[in-house]
């Protein structure tokens, strides 16, 4: 199944409407290589010539993670979205604290601990993220 066919599919299965501000944000996220805020797919839309609102781009982004079409990323200042498993693979991040350049990190080393939570329950999602100074600006 193609990226598009998956995202159609997501929307289809939860009764959300496929409109042209959904698709136009899908491709704004899909075109980027790290997580954004709503702020910033706000602009990059309105550059583009797009007529949305920024409360629009923030109802689509809770409703996007509600149905596993984003996954956010937590930061002091905003929250960050990026497309989720269903689109990419699974990874972390490590974002530098002093130009705050996200890096992917693609080992998980998370199949340990989530084993030992045994009896306690099922996992069915975790987040890692590291925080430190890149080599860039050590």
């Amino acid at each position: 199944m193609s990226v598009q066919e998956t995202f159609v599919s997501l929307l289809h299965q939860n009764n959300t409407r496929l409109t042209q501000h959904a698709q136009d944000i899908f491709d704004t996220l899909k075109s980027q290589k790290r997580p954004l805020s709503a702020v910033e797919i706000y602009e990059m839309l309105s550059d583009n010539g797009s007529k949305i609102d920024l409360s629009t781009v923030h109802r689509t982004m809770e409703r996007f993670c509600g149905i596993q079409v984003v996954q956010p990323v937590y930061r002091d200042k905003a929250t960050l979205y990026e497309l989720s498993h269903h689109f990419v693979p699974h990874h972390h991040h490590f974002t530098c604290t002093q130009c705050e350049t996200i890096y992917e990190i693609d080992t998980c080393v998370m199949d340990v601990l989530e084993s030992s939570v045994g009896d306690l329950g099922e996992v069915t999602h975790h987040s890692v993220e590291l925080f430190g100074v890149c080599n860039r600006c050590v």
